[in-house]
């Protein structure tokens, strides 16, 4: 049963994100306000090992950091970061973020797409990457 599921982002929009975590703005450049979000709610988190597949229902938030990178926040001690292969082209402040679920696992190279706010119309499908967990330490 094919379940379509939009995670309800109003979409944060931004440049590549947090030394800390991954690659950061380009020198010189300040980070924007959805990099810094993006660094405080993985501050104090490890990652782990990549992962194929995570659970959609147990995610309670959504951040989309930049064209190329999402986080899904289970809770407070755990978050995955998944990146794009390719930017997802039209994926910023005006556009929402729809999942179309297959099965009770959501698994890099599971298409995404870019719809735009209040149209609905269709912008870009793009395919997820390995999710990489943060965890509390």
């Amino acid at each position: 049963m094919k379940k379509s599921i939009a995670f309800g982002i109003c979409a944060l929009a931004g440049a590549s994100f947090g030394a800390s975590a991954f690659a950061m703005a380009g020198d010189g450049e300040r980070p924007t306000r959805e990099q810094q979000r993006a660094e405080r709610l993985l501050e104090g988190k490890t990652a782990g090992p990549a992962q194929q597949c995570i659970e959609p229902r147990r995610i309670n938030n959504t951040t989309i950091v930049d064209e190329s990178t999402v986080l899904y926040r289970v809770n407070s001690e755990l978050l995955y970061r998944t990146q794009f292969a390719v930017p997802c082209s039209g994926l910023d402040n005006d556009s929402t973020l729809i999942t179309d679920v297959n099965s009770t696992q959501l698994c890099a190279g599971d298409q995404v797409r870019v719809v735009e706010n209040p149209t609905g119309r269709d912008l870009a499908m793009c395919a997820l990457g390995e999710f990489v967990p943060y965890r509390a330490q």
